[in-house]
């Protein structure tokens, strides 16, 4: 599994997975920068299904790792600075690999 760290939460059963490389959820990350984004043009720009996203921006909005706030119809996302340190650990992480 090359660049590829599982974190972990227990939630009975049932495990709850934030896969961070090569995934989804951490091109989400690195595309959303320290400026206001919206959803559907962060999972255009990295080609993914609005349902995966959403689940995904879900989970994230758990950890803490982004915020949502919604204007309208527009659903707009930004880092917190827990997401910002990891965008800079995932960047450190590549620039190794």
């Amino acid at each position: 599994m090359d660049g590829i760290i599982i974190l972990r939460r227990k939630r009975g059963r049932n495990m709850n997975k934030l896969k961070i490389g090569c995934s989804v959820t951490e091109r989400i990350i690195m595309v959303i920068s320290e400026r206001n984004n919206y959803s559907a043009k962060i999972l255009k720009e990295i080609d993914a299904t609005y349902a995966h996203g959403t689940k995904i921006f879900h989970l994230l909005e758990r950890k803490k790792i982004i915020t949502k706030k919604r204007a309208g119809r527009k659903l707009y996302i930004k880092l917190t600075e827990k997401g910002i340190a990891i965008k800079h650990h995932l960047e450190g992480i590549r620039s190794i690999l």
